[in-house]
């Protein structure tokens, strides 16, 4: 296990005064928990030092943390704890949805919870197979045909990030952004114009507002074909964070070509310290190569 690597990967952290029926949001609380539990057995690092300085065999694993997304919550109430444990992190931005009231799988789930329902994988799984111009539109019948308020009040905790807060969030010491889409696009759907689009629009946009210019991309739901890494080449993207569980070993850390595909564990809301223990040291004995595909 020792000799590999790990790289995490959350989405939100919310008050623990705001508790959320979501896994993808962790309370602040629970997030104290998990960076004591990885500050004690790993050594967090930036993401560019996790890419570019070799780790010592007798050193303790290094842990880079990643959020995909772009929720304000990250800036609000992560990044604070993140900067008490002394933990630098990475955050994938889908720059589409900064400035806006929701994202769309909120919107979904919150104006459901209206008329006591919730949806379903199948639900989720449908909508991010549309373009994206048709998936507000569809959000917005669905939540009509099932008698559900269509546009929920906001919930302030998951609302996403300003582009004003993404430069702060961005200007954080040891903090860095990276590319999640524009509108958080499923790729693996994309045809190589569509493709082309929102990388180079969400590049511009992240230039433009922020001053930076990504080279990590985090494919959403983990979702991309393997003929598309050539055009994350072409603009210039140096890794792809995937949502396949595993550790990073020496053998990933080295394999060709550039971008290399890298394996991330996700962290939830009911992911204790013994019980995270347990699930990332079973992950490593069963781990196996990432194949390149997502999910």
């Amino acid at each position: 296990m020792f000799t590999a690597d790990l790289i995490v990967m959350y989405h939100g952290v919310v008050p623990d005064d705001e508790p959320l029926d979501d896994w993808l949001q962790v309370s602040a609380s629970r997030f104290r928990d998990q960076l004591a539990f990885f500050t004690r057995w790993f050594t967090p690092v930036c993401v560019e030092t996790f890419f570019t300085t070799p780790r010592k065999a007798w050193q303790k694993p290094r842990l880079l943390v990643t959020f995909d997304d772009g929720y304000a919550n990250n800036l609000t109430v992560a990044a604070p704890i993140l900067q008490e444990y002394r933990v630098p992190a990475l955050f994938f931005l889908a720059t589409g949805y900064l400035e806006t009231p929701w994202f769309w799988w909120d919107r979904l789930q919150a104006g459901l919870a209206t008329v006591g329902q919730k949806p379903s994988p199948a639900l989720i799984a449908e909508i991010k197979a549309l373009a994206p111009p048709d998936v507000e539109a569809k959000v917005t019948a669905i939540l009509r045909d099932r008698g559900a308020n269509p546009f929920p009040p906001p919930t302030p905790a998951l609302r996403p990030l300003t582009w004003r807060e993404a430069q702060q969030l961005a200007s954080l010491p040891g903090f860095a952004i990276g590319n999640h889409g524009h509108c958080h696009e499923i790729f693996a759907h994309l045809d190589d114009t569509a493709l082309t689009h929102t990388l180079t629009l969400s590049q511009r946009l992240l230039t433009e507002r922020l001053g930076v210019q990504p080279t990590w991309i985090a494919p959403p739901n983990g979702d991309w074909r393997r003929d598309q890494i050539d055009r994350f080449a072409q603009l210039g993207f140096q890794a792809i964070f995937t949502t396949q569980p595993g550790w990073v070993t020496r053998r990933q850390r080295a394999s060709s070509p550039v971008p290399r595909v890298f394996p991330r564990i996700g962290i939830g809301a009911t992911d204790r310290p013994l019980d995270l223990a347990k699930r990332l040291l079973k992950t490593r004995l069963r781990q196996t190569v990432p194949t390149g595909e997502g999910r």
